[in-house]
């Protein structure tokens, strides 16, 4: 199924590495026609928005050979720090996404990102990520569990020009079987509506490895010389006119523990760039804010509150608690208008990256009596994380949640999956885990009458229900499961209603 305009940041998984697959064609500019395009060094969007794939399977192995036996040090690029990758939070009208699927054999998280009235930058990402997942689905195993995590991290925001990295990592059938990292960059004029990839954004990709392969011996961190179509997909600019290429380590057959960067002087870099090259090098140079769609100001006031809510005895009523993951997103209003026509509370377990981007959702649903807790930044697999990047993940979401007026004690592990030592960390940092015992699949089904029905069938007193509203069918089946749920006699609460207090790094299925 096509996955619209995602994106992607997640945790590292080791192994070896692939290319993106062939990217479909498509109209970049949103006036231009599907059969037209040009030569990316013209400076005309491109109407293919090639994968680097494509491009590395017409100079990817012939010309890396031809690299190392030329041990052409023309330039004077040098390795440097890699270059921050912000969470897009600075950036108003940017809009985050999420998708997550569980099958026992088949995980997925898809963090995604759209901004309104630039359709090209959805198409490109469109096709980037459906490559992305055929690869996956096409190399999945039944041997063992496959897992698939997609995510997005903004790379420039100056003047018209907007550029994120899109980065994916995958196990199929798990280690040693196969593990990929893809990584490329995407650059919009929201000025123009043209979107390029970073391949389109360099005129000489040869020219270019050469310098960068040079650069990682100068260094003794090259392994087997990056091919061009490698070194071409993350290309990122800064106020002086340098160019930054960043590889990631598996993908480049780095001898190194983490991603390198190689920074090209201006005065060599004007000569490898395309004409959308410059134009999005010339944007990052006059480093001017970003003339973006502005933030529409909010009437809620700020400040912390608690997301407790009035006590109910539930020794004596038969409480069910409906929970939310993902958001918020683009469904959130929708789904806060339902409940507060029904009068009935819930709890979100929200994204800190969707938080930062939409803090007056999260304000609206504190004002209007629902609990919210954290369901880490980005929707990493926390036990594959370090104690101190599962932190980080925390850390984050409740500056995110605090900025927004709220504060919470409460967190769900992305997946439900969580182990002593994520226990210990969010303990540590006065969390208590929230899991369920009644699941919807709502994210798999994306059926009202299936997402209905087995809200229903799980019901019981004490019951703590999964759902995300993050998917259209999930919201509009909500009034139906009040209803239902009412009528059997059953009082919906908050999380914090159900459970009352809690102890940090304890773990909750239900009241």
């Amino acid at each position: 199924m096509p996955v619209a305009g995602l994106l992607l940041l997640t945790a590292c998984v080791p192994g070896a590495t692939t290319r993106l697959d062939a990217v479909p064609k498509m109209a970049a500019a949103a006036s231009a026609s599907p059969s037209s395009g040009s030569s990316p060094a013209t400076g005309s969007p491109s109407s293919a928005s090639p994968s680097v794939a494509e491009v590395g399977a017409e100079v990817g192995t012939e010309v890396g050979a031809e690299i190392g036996a030329e041990g052409d040090a023309e330039g004077d690029a040098e390795v440097v720090d890699v270059p921050p990758v912000s969470d897009g939070s600075s950036v108003a009208g940017l809009v985050p996404h999420q998708q997550t699927s569980l099958q026992p054999d088949d995980q997925r998280g898809i963090a995604t990102v759209t901004f309104p009235g630039v359709d090209s930058l959805g198409r490109v990402f469109t096709a980037l990520v459906d490559a992305e997942v055929g690869r996956y689905e096409a190399a999945r195993r039944n041997d063992g569990v496959n897992v698939l995590t997609i995510g997005w991290g903004l790379v420039q925001a100056t003047g018209d020009v907007l550029g994120v990295r899109l980065t994916s990592r995958s196990y199929t059938g798990g280690a040693p079987h196969g593990t990929t990292t893809t990584t490329t960059s995407v650059y919009t004029d929201v000025a123009s509506g043209q979107t390029w990839t970073a391949t389109e954004l360099v005129a000489d990709p040869e020219r270019l490895a050469r310098w960068v392969t040079a650069a990682l011996a100068e260094a003794d961190l090259a392994g087997e010389p990056p091919a061009p179509a490698v070194v071409a997909s993350d290309v990122r600019f800064d106020r002086t006119g340098s160019l930054t290429i960043v590889l990631d380590r598996r993908e480049a057959g780095l001898r190194t523990l983490d991603a390198v960067a190689v920074r090209v002087p201006a005065a060599d870099a004007d000569d490898v760039l395309s004409g959308p090259g410059r134009r999005v090098r010339d944007a990052a140079m006059a480093a001017e804010g970003f003339r973006g769609v502005p933030a529409e100001p909010s009437d809620t006031p700020v400040g912390p509150s608690t997301t407790e809510g009035h006590a109910v005895d539930c020794t004596r009523l038969a409480c069910i608690a409906l929970t939310f993951d993902d958001g918020p997103g683009p469904y959130t209003a929708q789904l806060l208008d339902e409940l507060a026509d029904a009068g009935v509370p819930a709890t979100f377990f929200v994204l800190g990256g969707n938080v930062a981007a939409m803090p007056d959702l999260v304000r609206r649903a504190a004002a209007e009596g629902h609990a919210l807790g954290s369901h880490t930044w980005s929707h990493p697999r926390l036990p594959l994380l370090t104690a101190q990047q599962i932190a980080d993940e925390v850390d984050r979401t409740t500056a995110a949640l605090f900025d927004a007026g709220v504060t919470t004690d409460l967190l769900r592990p992305p997946y439900g999956e969580t182990d002593d030592r994520v226990a210990d960390v969010v303990g540590d940092l006065g969390y208590a885990q929230v899991l369920w015992d009644v699941d919807t699949q709502d994210w798999f089904n994306r059926d009202v009458a299936i997402t209905t029905q087995r809200a229903l069938d799980g019901a019981h007193p004490g019951a703590i229900v999964l759902m995300h509203d993050i998917h259209p069918t999930t919201v509009q089946a909500v009034p139906g499961i009040i209803d239902a749920l009412q009528a059997r006699g059953y009082t919906l609460v908050t999380v914090p209603q159900l459970l009352g207090a809690v102890e940090p790094g304890a773990v909750y299925r239900g009241g």
